[in-house]
């Protein structure tokens, strides 16, 4: 992943993602972010929710989304170690 890449050793990404509602059904992408990121030997650190003031959204302020989630991944160590295939 570029995430991966472009981290080094004790690197860290912080990702600030919503929710969707797709056909009026709610979609966990926070979920599935966190799900992906070990996928590709990421290690979400830390995880929070934060309400979303209505007139502080950056677009779409009719928006049914209310939260954001806030993920801290980290490069896995075992992806910090040297190849020596």
């Amino acid at each position: 992943s570029e995430f991966n890449r472009v981290l080094c050793f004790r690197g860290k990404a912080i990702v600030v993602i919503g929710d969707a509602i797709v056909s009026g059904v709610p979609v966990p992408v926070g979920d599935r972010f966190v799900e992906i990121g070990k996928k590709v030997g990421l290690v979400c650190e830390k995880r929070s929710v934060r309400k979303i003031p209505t007139n502080k959204k950056s677009f779409n302020q009719k928006a049914r989304i209310k939260e954001e989630h806030i993920l801290i991944f980290k490069k896995s160590v075992i992806d910090c170690l040297p190849d020596f295939a």
